[in-house]
């Protein structure tokens, strides 16, 4: 008995009609996803090599100098979480990434993070205004000076204080950092040349994270494109 052509006319504009609507909830699940995934925010990392040459993104990358910086565009109205990753191998004298904050604090850059063989610590350089540290009388001393030396005063008040040299390795002040890299306790690293100053808030990691931006947010960042 042969199938009324009707019929089977129905079931075919059925099929089509739950394919369309299986379209258009794909569609609609795809735009809904990527209105609300996390925007991308990863930081730019600057690669230290031994020649005392940067490599941005790549350690394999080109390299340039740390005077090169000055030509690129100054920082407008970044947030901490923007911040640069400063990699270079645990040997390597902290003193080296001198002239590259230098470059990058001119341009208006101040948070950081210091990265070596995988450990990691979030700094600011002295660029972002009035800041309260601590309310402690005397701060916790770390020192890594080969040969020692006073303890000098700063106008801020920190909760430890690392204190280094010029031959201080970037190992050496992340193994220091880390016991103190906690919520709550601030830190500065720093240096009798004055090579180094590294400062952390009670709060800084929780500054680094990147902003959170409301679905209306991003939806109206979509139209101002």
């Amino acid at each position: 008995m042969e199938e009324d052509p009707s019929s089977t006319k129905e079931k075919k504009r059925r099929t089509l009609l739950a394919v369309r609507w299986l379209i258009l909830f794909i569609a609609l699940a795809t735009a809904v996803g990527w209105f609300l995934m996390p925007p991308s925010a990863e930081p730019r990392t600057l690669f230290l090599h031994p020649d005392g040459q940067l490599s941005l993104g790549r350690r394999d990358g080109q390299k340039f100098p740390p005077s090169a910086i000055a030509s690129w565009p100054p920082a407008d109205g970044h947030h901490m979480s923007d911040h640069f990753i400063l990699d270079a191998p645990p040997e390597t004298p902290a003193a080296q990434w001198v002239e590259t904050l230098e470059q990058l604090a001119s341009q208006g850059y101040a948070s950081y993070q210091l990265r070596s063989a995988g450990e990691a610590m979030n700094f600011h350089v002295a660029l972002m205004g009035p800041i309260t540290y601590s309310t402690r009388a005397e701060p916790q001393w770390v020192d890594l000076r080969s040969t020692g030396g006073e303890r000098p005063k700063w106008p801020e008040m920190f909760d430890v204080v690392i204190m280094g040299d010029d031959s201080t390795t970037c190992g050496e002040i992340l193994a220091a950092a880390r016991p103190h890299r906690i919520p709550g306790t601030s830190l500065y690293v720093t240096s009798t040349s004055g090579s180094l100053g590294y400062r952390r808030t009670q709060t800084e990691d929780r500054d680094h994270e990147p902003p959170k931006r409301s679905l209306a947010a991003r939806v109206r960042g979509l139209f101002l494109r």
